[in-house]
């Protein structure tokens, strides 16, 4: 039987406040809770690939999917203001080593005129050495003044979502 377990969620935040202690415009709460309406499938042979050789090389934090995640979260951004929130579910057969993790991280509040944030999840699953691989990367964007799909067509309230069309 799959026990599904709610490990953790967790608010990071970065320089997300200003000098008065006010949040900054798009990194309230609710930024947490935008629905995801497209994704795209990121490959994931190149992360885990990556995630061998470390693993050769002793590093340890290939053992923690959470780092995982966040290791490809950050590879891929500057150091710009943003906030983050965390969510990992563990699924096992009820005892202490779960075989298998969905972590799933929601950035917003960069500092960029067309994207707001990003929205990350990691399907991982634990090989017989212990070491996780990541299954399944699906990644969309939320956008400061909408989006644009594929046809040319604007979309301006698709800022209060996540989407896997272009930022304008």
């Amino acid at each position: 039987m799959k026990m599904l377990v709610s490990l953790i969620t967790l608010a990071l935040a970065a320089g997300s406040t200003t000098s008065a202690g006010e949040p900054q415009q798009g990194t309230t709460a609710t930024a947490a809770a935008a629905p995801v309406e497209s994704f795209i499938l990121e490959n994931v042979e190149d992360i885990n690939g990556n995630l061998e050789r470390f693993a050769e090389a002793d590093e340890d934090w290939v053992l923690d999917p959470v780092k995982i995640a966040l290791n490809v979260v950050e590879q891929g951004g500057e150091a710009m203001e943003e906030r983050r929130w965390l969510n990992i579910e563990f699924e096992g057969d009820g005892s202490e080593r779960p075989d298998s993790c969905t972590v799933t991280v929601i950035t917003d509040g960069y500092l960029d005129d067309s994207m707001r944030g990003e929205w990350c999840r990691f399907t991982m699953v634990r090989d017989e050495y212990d070491m996780w691989k990541v299954a399944e990367f699906r990644h969309a964007w939320r956008c400061w003044r909408g989006t644009t799909d594929s046809t040319g067509i604007h979309h301006p309230q698709s800022h209060e979502r996540f989407t896997s069309e272009a930022c304008l």
